[in-house]
């Protein structure tokens, strides 16, 4: 079965809102049992790439306010993450961007505090 292990948001991350002052804030995630290749190719089954969204749940329809980011990179950073609370969310994605049968995604949520002057 396919596995996204370790969703983890630096500088810190945990179960539950946690504080931490970022200027941008990275996502990294290990996957196993599924190989990343280029998005928007035929499907095939067990292959795919990473869709990374920040404050938005998985499948998220693109018009959504929030971000989304299609990938074949296991890490993510995404810049000037304003101060407050924040969700991500990584999911593995079918090539042609259609969901897994089994959906696989990691969410972690944040609190973004403002950096000390």
């Amino acid at each position: 079965m396919y596995n996204l292990r370790r969703l983890h948001i630096s500088p810190h991350s945990d179960r539950g809102p946690r504080p931490f002052a970022s200027i941008g804030s990275k996502a990294a995630v290990q996957v196993s049992n599924f190989r990343l290749v280029p998005e928007y190719g035929e499907y095939i089954p067990g292959e795919g790439h990473l869709h990374y969204y920040m404050d938005l749940p998985a499948n998220a329809v693109a018009s959504q306010p929030g971000f989304f980011v299609p990938t074949t990179d296991t890490s993510y950073t995404w810049p000037n993450v304003p101060p407050g609370t924040h969700t991500f969310t990584v999911e593995l994605a079918s090539t042609d961007h259609t969901p897994l049968p089994q959906p696989v995604s990691r969410t972690v949520t944040v609190k973004v505090v403002s950096k000390a002057p």
